[in-house]
């Protein structure tokens, strides 16, 4: 493992040994991308698959009439600016804090000027790429975090809470 971040498995919670193998139960994770990245879990919902491998994000793109995408530029820039003052006023970069970006899609260079970012995504196809960003990458579900409790200084998040099925 190649990142000083400490991680625990999620089924028992005792940190991990060499290798990504629990120590306590034996469960052992996928670690890609030269240790920036770890597989804690293997299923994904549906869903969340569906999103990336069948483009929808280009397809819903695609649809837009040309009006459409002009007049949907100021929208997306204005929320962009709106999310990043946000944060910037409430994250203090003297400190270089650690900081879990949960749901973190591709992630945000933002967060790295900060300090030690990790992310996590329940979708493996995004994090090949966020790992490039950021010290480490986890794909795991949001309700299983592999990180001990308080063990970071912020848990940001954009555009997550909608995706929380009503039962959970």
């Amino acid at each position: 493992m190649s990142c000083s971040l400490q991680l625990i498995c999620p089924d028992c919670g005792t940190e991990f040994g060499e290798g990504g193998r629990c120590k306590r139960c034996g469960n052992t994770y996928s670690w890609l991308k030269g240790g920036r990245l770890i597989s804690v879990q293997v299923d994904c919902d549906a869903f969340y698959q569906q999103c990336y491998e069948s483009q929808w994000k280009k397809k819903r793109y695609l649809n837009l009439t040309f009006a459409d995408k002009l007049f949907s530029i100021p929208e997306r820039t204005s929320l962009f600016t709106r999310r990043e003052r946000f944060y910037r006023s409430h994250i203090d970069r003297r400190d270089k804090p650690v900081i879990l970006d949960v749901a973190c899609d591709y992630g945000r260079k933002l967060f790295v000027e900060y300090g030690t970012v990790a992310g996590l995504d329940v979708v493996l196809e995004p994090l090949y790429s966020t790992c490039e960003l950021y010290d480490l990458c986890v794909h795991a579900d949001a309700f299983s975090i592999p990180f001990p409790s308080e063990y970071f200084d912020h848990i940001v998040s954009s555009d997550f809470l909608g995706h929380i099925p009503v039962e959970k």
